[in-house]
């Protein structure tokens, strides 16, 4: 019989907002953050594709970071975090 229960997120959450500083050069801030968890009813471990990876650099403002979990049955689950980057001009 086939799985058809796509797997479970067990984690998600967005990072709180990270703050470039002033005296930072260049528009990017490199950051990272808490991958999000999934996991499985077969108990078999999932595969995760995402969209970037920490750590990375971001420009100011929100960017989205996406994360699929899919299971050897070919069900998925998505998380989406938004990283946001901030100024901070002293």
């Amino acid at each position: 019989m086939a799985d058809t229960q796509p797997p479970r997120v067990d984690r998600c959450r967005s990072p709180p907002a990270f703050t470039r500083r002033s005296a930072d050069t260049g528009a990017m801030l490199m950051v990272s953050w808490e991958e999000p968890l999934f996991s499985d009813n077969s108990h078999a471990p999932v595969t995760v594709t995402q969209s970037h990876r920490p750590p990375t650099e971001f420009p100011l403002g929100t960017t989205r970071v996406y994360y699929v979990a899919t299971d050897r049955y070919d069900n998925n689950a998505t998380c989406v975090i938004d990283v946001v980057v901030q100024g901070n001009y002293d």
